[in-house]
C-alpha cells in the first residue's frame, strides 16, 4: 500500500542509498552545531567526520581538547536530543586546523553591480514592458541585467 502523505527528501534518500545517511547526519550537525554547543565551544571547536556512530570534533589547540573531552557526555547528549540516540553515540576529539566559516548564502561579496548601457537599458525595458505585474517586471528586469544577455 502507497502512502501519500509528503516525505522528506533525507529520508528517501537514506531509505534508497543507506551509505549518504551518515553525510546527511553530517551535514545537520555542521548546520546545527552553534546551537547545540554554544557560541563559546563553538569558536574553538568544528564538527568533522561522522563514522559509524562517532562524530570527530577538531578544536584549535590544548586546552578545548580537554575541555571537549571532559564535556563529550554533554555534547552527546545534546546530538542525541536533537538527531535521534542512535545517530551519534559518541564523539573523538582531535586537535587540528579550524576551517574558516562559510560565507552566508546570497550574493557573493565579490559580484559587484555591472553597470548597464542607456542601449541596454531601453531594450530592457522594451522587454519587460507587456508584464503588467510590477513586481514580476521588476525581477525580470534585475535576472537581465544580471545576466548580461543584452551585452
Amino acid at each position: 500500500m502507497r502512502s501519500s502523505a509528503p516525505r522528506a527528501v533525507g529520508d528517501i534518500l537514506s531509505t534508497a542509498v543507506p551509505q549518504i545517511r551518515d553525510r546527511l547526519v553530517e551535514q545537520a550537525v555542521r548546520r546545527g552545531w552553534l546551537s547545540l554547543v554554544g557560541p563559546e565551544v563553538a569558536r574553538r571547536a568544528q564538527p568533522g567526520a561522522l563514522t559509524g556512530h562517532c562524530l570527530q570534533v577538531v578544536v584549535d589547540n590544548s586546552p578545548w581538547l580537554h575541555e571537549l573531552t571532559l564535556r563529550a557526555p554533554q555534547i552527546v547528549a545534546a546530538l542525541a536530543r536533537a538527531y535521534g540516540p542512535h545517530t551519534v553515540r559518541s564523539i573523538k576529539v582531535t586537535l587540528g586546523r579550524l576551517e574558516p566559516p562559510a560565507p552566508p548564502p546570497g550574493r557573493p561579496a565579490a559580484a559587484a553591480a555591472r553597470a548597464v548601457a542607456e542601449s541596454e537599458r531601453r531594450a530592457i525595458d522594451d522587454v519587460v514592458a507587456p508584464i503588467a505585474d510590477p513586481a514580476l517586471a521588476d525581477s525580470l528586469r534585475r535576472l537581465l541585467v544580471k545576466s548580461g544577455r543584452f551585452s
